[in-house]
């Protein structure tokens, strides 16, 4: 009988791959604790594909991360000017940056870019740049503050069509940590068509199945979010999503 004797980094380096989470840059920048104990929830999350912890699951960048430089952008409605509003449903993104451990990580860039209601990205080699909507951020990016939290105000993504293949709504989000290295992922929405969507979708089916579950936001009423102490609009939705570095 072969006996497989794995380090620490060994067996997190096969259990990213047995995930389908292995490859992806930025990892080889992550510093492992020596000592397991100190990752029993990684070690548990990567066995299993469960946690407590919202570990992120990876996904590449994709071919309409943004040309130009990211602004600092944290309400996506406002760059039409006072008394414009943007196509689609309005969406406060948000939530904490965690690291490895669950506890909150402050000074996290968090970059998010995504389509509109049209189902058009802002980028050059996109079609349909012409319509684009105008009072419509498209991309940004905020900094976590010292209780890890984010947040974001723009709209609910339409799907498209494109190359053949169908993409349900998710919005794109990077987050970068220079003791953390830099993680992608996507988030998607609840509900029924959604949900139809994504069984079409060839880039949700290609995320393991025991590392979907919080990639999937719940819509929920701002009288829930009062203790943001933002002037939230009745007609909106909020969307909590907590993310944690898997590693570092």
């Amino acid at each position: 009988m072969l006996k497989l004797d794995l380090s620490r980094r060994q067996f997190v380096n096969v259990s990213l791959a047995s995930l389908g989470l292995y490859g992806i840059t930025g990892l080889p920048n992550f510093v492992l604790a020596d000592e397991p104990s100190d990752f029993d929830e990684v070690t548990r999350f990567l066995r299993t594909g469960k946690s407590h912890i919202p570990y992120i699951t990876l996904t590449e960048e994709g071919p309409v991360y943004p040309t130009a430089e990211i602004p600092w952008l944290g309400d996506f409605t406002s760059v039409g000017g006072q008394g414009k509003r943007p196509a689609g449903q309005l969406v406060y993104l948000f939530g904490r940056i965690l690291d490895a451990k669950g506890r909150p990580l402050p000074e996290t860039v968090v970059e998010i870019w995504q389509a509109d209601t049209q189902g058009h990205y802002k980028h050059p080699k996109w079609p349909g740049q012409e319509g684009l909507d105008p009072n419509f951020g498209y991309f940004g990016k905020v900094k976590s503050a010292q209780d890890g939290t984010y947040l974001f105000k723009t709209i609910i993504p339409s799907l498209y069509r494109i190359l053949g293949i169908t993409r349900a709504p998710h919005i794109h989000l990077k987050m970068m940590h220079p003791d953390h290295g830099s993680l992608t992922t996507q988030v998607y929405f609840e509900g029924e068509q959604d949900d139809q969507l994504r069984e079409k979708d060839p880039v949700w089916q290609g995320i393991p199945r025991v590392t979907r579950d919080h990639l999937i936001l719940t819509k929920q009423s701002p009288t829930k979010f009062a203790d943001l102490n933002i002037a939230l609009e009745q007609d909106a939705v909020c969307c909590k999503c907590d993310l944690a570095f898997l590693l570092g």
